[in-house]
């Protein structure tokens, strides 16, 4: 007769340790689930500024920067903030010297010449002289919520000032557009 196989259970034992480290590995997760995701748990989506003019991968390798990443000043820096946080109170953008002109004051108008913008590269730097004679062509003035402005000078509809220099630019045609079509 066959006697029956018995089997022992054993009664493991939970380390504190163990514990502690399977608590905080759940809180890390739980910490990067929360900061990779927009805005938190929440979800809220960021604005989507990609169209069909956004630079591709080929026009930055080419050396060419999109403007909002080549421009270092203070103000683009605090524009881009504010346009993140929907803080922009309006713009008003200016081309062929005053001839045409698009103000906005709605979030939609400030996202559409924004967008414009950042579609922007910025290709090289173009000799002091023969760059500009001091004039402005057009210009891109955003107002934030805080009474701060935010500017974009163009010498010319290609070339664009920043801190006195001159550099040419291309994908220019969408944010010339918004201005020539309110006249």
């Amino acid at each position: 007769m066959m006697q029956p196989i018995r089997c022992r259970m054993s009664k493991k034992r939970f380390s504190k340790t163990g514990i502690a480290l399977v608590g905080c590995m759940l809180v890390c997760l739980i910490i990067c689930l929360a900061v990779g995701l927009p805005k938190g748990f929440g979800g809220e989506k960021k604005q989507n500024l990609d169209d069909e003019n956004t630079p591709g991968i080929t026009d930055i390798m080419d050396g060419n920067s999109p403007l909002m990443i080549y421009d270092k000043r203070e103000s683009t820096k605090v524009l881009m903030e504010a346009f993140n946080d929907e803080n922009v109170a309006g713009v008003v953008l200016v081309c062929d010297n005053g001839a045409s002109e698009f103000s906005g004051e709605t979030f939609g108008d400030v996202k559409n010449v924004y967008r414009a913008l950042k579609n922007i590269l910025v290709e090289d730097e173009i000799a002091s002289g023969a760059s500009t004679d001091g004039s402005i062509w057009g210009s891109a003035v955003f107002e934030l919520e805080d009474g701060l402005k935010c500017s974009f000078e163009f010498s010319k509809r290609d070339v664009l000032i920043i801190d006195g220099k001159a550099y040419r630019i291309s994908g220019y045609e969408e944010l010339w557009k918004l201005a020539e079509e309110e006249q």
